[in-house]
């Protein structure tokens, strides 16, 4: 039956069965990792970033450009350093108190 294969995780992909469903919330991470896309734009709605997110935030590491918007954060994650390929960070419309040191190991 090909309707059953259709559902299964792909080799090399994510899915939202792989994070046990955690990833629904951020789809659009989801389908950067699996495009290997350069530009993406997530919400945040909670003055933390969401550890679940993290991780899979991390893993798109052909990023260049990553907008993150939702006006609550207040802190970025110091593993935002593992974006080595990031040249433009927008948070605008953020509550952020600080960035971290880290950040300054992505400029050349």
């Amino acid at each position: 039956d090909d309707s059953s294969k259709s559902s299964e995780a792909q080799p090399g992909k994510w899915s939202a069965a792989d994070a046990g469903g955690a990833l629904d919330d951020w789809r659009e991470v989801q389908d950067a990792i699996n495009d290997a896309r350069k530009e993406l734009k997530v919400t945040v709605l909670t003055p933390l970033m969401p550890e679940e997110l993290q991780g899979w935030l991390w893993s798109c590491t052909e990023l260049n450009r990553l907008v993150i918007s939702g006006g609550a954060l207040t802190e970025i994650p110091a593993d935002i350093a593992k974006l080595t390929q990031l040249t433009t960070l927008i948070v605008a419309d953020n509550a952020l108190e600080s960035l971290p040191e880290e950040l300054e190991e992505l400029v050349e």
